[in-house]
């Protein structure tokens, strides 16, 4: 009897935005039997495989993807899955939180503050920035993976550590800012080709 085709599933990963979360996806796939290619669509954070169906199932990936940190959410092919994406802007409400501490820390310090305060300030908006990053970094260290957030994150712990608390806050602000930017240009292209779809 022929084989059985293999099977093509698409995945919405709501974390999946470049070409680092795909290496993270590939690693945690990669020793799982049974899959054959792994497609990423960053546009619409979705992620096709295309599996043997008699060495593993839809379920299989679905858990496995979970369990190194992008839980996936199955779409079907209607547009309105897109709608329901969390927006950028409250997704990184903890880098302009960050930025505010950032901002009260300079003006405790223009006033007169005792340094203690400035510099306990500046640690809790590294702490705020780097919340996301730290999370992300904490993923790809389980799969024995150094990316951008790990060094980040490193770099942050580290010169908090030296007492250089001022260039931690601005480093982990910083960068908050640029994974925003980052989701918010990708948002735009989305809304941009539904409406041009909806033409």
């Amino acid at each position: 009897m022929p084989a059985p085709p293999h099977t093509s599933v698409t995945y919405h990963i709501p974390g999946l935005d470049c070409s680092e979360e795909l290496a993270l996806i590939e690693r945690g796939l990669r020793d799982r039997p049974g899959i054959e290619e792994i497609t990423p669509d960053y546009l619409n954070r979705n992620l096709r495989v295309t599996v043997d169906p008699e060495r593993t199932t839809e379920g299989d990936v679905a858990a496995q993807l979970k369990q190194i940190g992008f839980p996936p959410q199955q779409q079907s092919n209607s547009a309105d899955g897109a709608e329901k994406a969390t927006s950028a802007i409250s997704q990184h409400w903890t880098t302009a939180l960050g930025g505010a501490l950032i901002l009260a820390a300079a003006g405790a310090y223009m006033f007169g503050a005792p340094w203690e305060v400035v510099s306990g300030t500046l640690i809790v908006s590294t702490l705020c920035s780097g919340l996301p990053v730290a999370r992300a970094a904490l993923r790809s260290v389980r799969l024995k993976w150094l990316d951008m957030n790990a060094l980040m994150t490193i770099a942050a712990t580290g010169a908090v550590l030296t007492g250089e608390t001022s260039e931690a806050a601005a480093a982990m602000f910083l960068f908050g800012v640029s994974i925003w930017l980052e989701s918010y240009s990708l948002d735009r292209a989305r809304r941009a080709v539904r409406t041009l779809v909806a033409l």
